[in-house]
């Protein structure tokens, strides 16, 4: 059956239908006919057992799943659910959409229009997954304009990234106001949508690497870095990474045949606290630290220099069974130098590298430096080993004897009960602690993973790549058959709520994570599923027995309505032990105020950065700086720990004090000048 513009057996389709939102609707039609709702019964009339039954006798009546699936299809004038669903990918599949996003590019300080900035523009999924790609120069107004065409997806939100020889490149999702909130910018179909951009001062740094005899030296990754006096750093992942329109997989930079790379938008930096470092790496030379590249003669907005490579020594070994001395392939070994933390700081001493063991299981580490380097052994099947001042030039080959340990196999099905193939088993617990890498399925959909500790219990939980498939929690105790089976089919689907203080829904969505819970507080990832599109609700898959957390926060940072919950979930025979109804936890104000210790007076320029400690580290930190009273204030934070660290001109820094929100009044935190 072909349906119509209108149907008589019922509505016809929106003119771009969502498959989500039809299950969910389905899934609301079951719900009512479960709470007694007669609202239900007109669509549920449409199987035909039911067309002559009252409400009385269509509530009464046992009902699953398919039977809401398929009554809703025929409500819409298809003749089954799957006819609907083929309808509804075909138009998904065969629509193309288009969307206008244009504006103009200034600079921030005066306001100038800035022309030939690059403009990179990418429309995505809710996987972050790209479905156009625009990239254009602007014009000497700095205007600009992208067009952009894709299909399959409704509304896909949109990545930009701004790049000028002279200026800070600026990436990330595009906003656009709500009211008093900025919310990610989603593209419609036919629509023009402006978007002005501002740069902030910037310049270009060009890198050029050679040998001791000036030739160029070719793949030699290199790295930029905003490093803090504490030895922090962060990569500036907008400078290394540009929006290409295929699916994001960071790369380091490498040098080319020539021996040189361009960083073109590095930041201006300024400060007596931070500084903008690049760090090189070479299997043959080592790595070399170039510090303060901020400070660097410029030829306008470009800055370069030439570094020298010197080659430097090799560890060369073999790692064996420790039990049979039988050679191990494919392990990784990594050699680290060993030196103060103020040498490493200094960027003079650093040498690390790593090899891969072959069949004969020897390796071959070069580009280290002739001092004391920790070795390190790791191999998915083993547990890790580690050996400490190893001479470097080394007088005699190094052999390095690792341990089986406990050994666990198994298999995982999906949800269908078919051969899970790539689904990740990850370990949780102190016994795991050893573990090196995950385990993958096979295309049997079989794995075994080794290293674990035999001193106790370990939990095993396979999900899928993607971060909704999730197939089962298992514990497995030293005495317990090492064998086990995920199984998919046993997974559980609940909806869940959040509520506010009025019992109403949270104006906001809500991302859901769930862990397994150890006995010692190890939790093990499982599942992170994908938001729902209305409000305050969320749907959670989750293993039919064990314990688990599961934390609950707003959609997006910027959302209105913050909240932060931490919800303690006992499964049993595929039963939750508590309703999945919640009452929001909102976010706490915190109000810091920064005073010399000797003084007394407020320290201007503190750079602050907060972490979340215990069952809520999982949302993240936060950044800001002082005022010049030495106050930085906090709108949303989570209860519980937070974890303080700070950097400020002419003070030692804070690395791990912790503080608890929420506090009800400002709280004074003393600095120690610097001597």
């Amino acid at each position: 059956m072909t349906p119509s513009a209108s149907s008589p057996q019922g509505r016809s389709l929106a003119a771009n239908p969502s498959l989500h939102q039809l299950r969910t609707q389905a899934k609301d039609i079951l719900k009512a006919h479960h709470a007694g709702d007669a609202s239900c019964c007109e669509i549920l009339r449409k199987l035909s057992r039911l067309a002559a039954a009252s409400d009385d006798d269509i509530l009464a009546t046992e009902l699953q799943l398919k039977d809401a699936q398929f009554a809703l299809a025929m409500h819409y004038g298809f003749e089954s659910w799957a006819a609907m669903k083929a309808h509804v990918q075909a138009v998904a599949k065969g629509k193309i959409m288009s969307a206008v996003m244009f504006g103009r590019v200034t600079a921030e300080d005066g306001g100038e229009p800035i022309e030939d900035a690059e403009v990179r523009v990418e429309s995505v999924d809710e996987w972050n997954e790209p479905l156009a790609f625009a990239r254009v120069q602007t014009g000497p107004d700095g205007r600009y304009e992208c067009n952009l065409e894709w299909s399959g997806v409704n509304r896909p939100e949109v990545a930009c990234q701004v790049r000028h020889v002279g200026y800070a490149t600026k990436a990330g999702f595009a906003g656009e106001a709500d009211g008093t909130r900025t919310r990610r910018l989603r593209m419609q179909d036919g629509h023009r949508h402006e978007k002005n951009i501002t740069l902030e001062s910037g310049f270009t740094f060009e890198l050029t690497t050679v040998d001791e005899d000036g030739l160029p030296v070719e793949g030699s990754v290199v790295a930029i870095d905003i490093t803090d006096e504490n030895g922090g750093h962060d990569p500036i992942v907008n400078v290394m990474q540009l929006l290409t329109g295929r699916p994001f997989e960071f790369e380091w930079p490498r040098t080319d045949v020539n021996g040189f790379h361009r960083f073109m938008g590095v930041p201006l930096i300024q400060s007596a606290v931070y500084e903008i470092d690049v760090k090189i790496e070479h299997p043959q030379y080592g790595h070399e630290t170039l510090r303060r590249i901020e400070s660097l003669p410029r030829d306008g907005a470009v800055a370069r220099t030439t570094v020298v490579l010197q080659r430097r020594s090799s560890l060369i070994g073999q790692v064996v069974c420790a039990e049979t001395g039988q050679p191990i392939e494919g392990v990784t070994v990594s050699a680290y130098a060993e030196c103060s933390q103020q040498e490493e700081l200094a960027g003079k001493t650093s040498s690390r590298n790593l090899a891969t063991t072959d069949s004969d299981g020897r390796f071959e580490i070069h580009g280290l430096m002739d001092r004391p380097h920790r070795v390190t052994a790791r191999h998915s099947g083993w547990a890790v080993t580690m050996i400490g001042s190893v001479d470097v030039p080394p007088s005699e080959p190094l052999v390095v004897r690792m341990e089986r340990g406990r050994v666990v196999r198994g298999r995982v099905l999906d949800r269908a009960g078919k051969r899970a193939v790539g689904a990740v088993i990850r370990a949780g617990g102190r016994a795991s602690r050893s573990v090196w890498d995950d385990a993958v399925t096979d295309e049997a959909g079989r794995f075994e993973i080794g290293g674990l500790s035999t001193e106790g219990p370990v939990w095993l939980a396979a999900q899928h790549e993607g971060p909704y498939e999730a197939f089962g929690l298992v514990r497995v105790d030293p005495n317990d058959e090492p064998h086990v089976v995920f199984d998919g089919r046993e997974m559980v689907e609940l909806d869940g709520q959040v509520l506010d203080e009025r019992g109403q829904p949270v104006p906001a969505g809500v991302e859901c994570t769930v862990y397994g819970e150890t006995d010692d507080d190890l939790d093990v990832f499982l599942a992170a599923p994908p938001p729902l599109a209305a409000a305050g609700k969320f749907r959670a898959l989750l293993p039919p027995n064990g314990d688990l957390l599961v934390t609950l926060g707003s959609k997006e940072g910027s959302s209105i309505f913050q909240f932060f919950n931490a919800e303690h979930i006992t499964m049993q025979d595929g039963r939750p032990n508590r309703s999945l109804t919640v009452t929001a936890i909102p976010g706490n104000k915190l109000r810091l105020r920064f005073l010399d210790s000797q003084s007394g007076q407020p320290v201007p320029k503190v750079d602050v950065t907060l972490a979340t400690t215990g069952q809520l580290w999982s949302f993240g930190g936060w950044r800001a700086s002082c005022d010049q009273d030495g106050v930085v204030a906090f709108e949303h934070m989570p209860p519980g720990g937070i974890k303080l660290q700070t950097v400020a001109p002419g003070h030692l820094p804070i690395e791990q004090e912790c503080i608890t929100t929420p506090t009800g009044e400002e709280i004074v935190v003393y600095l120690t000048p610097r001597t």
